[in-house]
């Protein structure tokens, strides 16, 4: 003999209730000591990928939100430690966005160079520059584009002082999804004033 019966099954996910409704056949009383029915696990399997997949979709806004801030202020912190090291070494010090070669780039990058130019070229020479500080940038949902009042790809800042050498400029992160919200840049100026500034404040320029 069989017994059937018509289950049903609510849960929440993210402030949404999901129900699944289904119909539990069981073969006979001795059977039901065996655990779950294939159908059950097959329901089982469902409402986990339902979950997973609703997660998903929740938790990448999140990230990308994440990533956004956090680059903002790995920024600004980098520039700001510039500015001390400027003081500190009582040398100019130049700040560069660098590919994986640490070439100074304007567009893209990975990472973020602070060093002394020796042969004052504006650019990082592995072989002759003084690296004081090198930091990795992990950006899966995002990029950087610097933007200097002057020609060049790098930002010098004076040791008397840490202010820029002769230009305002800023570094601005651009999602990949255009999102405005998660759009913003770091300025400073010849005061040597570093800020956030948030899409909504001010228009980033991103593509």
């Amino acid at each position: 003999s069989v017994v059937c019966r018509v289950l049903k099954v609510s849960f929440m996910v993210n402030s949404t209730t999901v129900s699944v409704t289904y119909l539990r056949v069981t073969p006979s009383l001795s059977r039901q000591a065996l655990g779950f029915t294939l159908i059950e696990m097959l329901i089982t399997i469902a409402i986990m990928a339902i979950i997973g997949g609703m997660g998903g979709a929740y938790l990448i806004p999140q990230l990308q939100q994440l990533e956004a801030t956090n680059t903002a202020n790995e920024l600004k912190s980098f520039i700001i430690t510039g500015k001390q090291d400027a003081l500190i070494y009582q040398k100019p010090i130049t700040l560069c966005v660098a590919n994986a070669n640490q070439t100074c780039v304007l567009t893209g990058g990975e990472s973020l160079l602070e060093f002394i130019d020796m042969n004052d070229n504006q650019a990082y020479d592995a072989g002759t520059d003084k690296l004081n500080n090198s930091r990795k940038l992990s950006l899966n949902y995002g990029n950087l584009r610097t933007v200097l009042g002057i020609a060049g790809g790098v930002i010098i800042l004076k040791p008397d002082s840490g202010r820029p050498i002769g230009y305002i400029g800023h570094i601005k992160y651009c999602p990949t999804n255009g999102n405005t919200a998660n759009m913003l840049k770091v300025s400073f100026n010849m005061t040597g004033i570093v800020k956030i500034i948030p899409n909504r404040e001010q228009a980033t320029g991103c593509p």
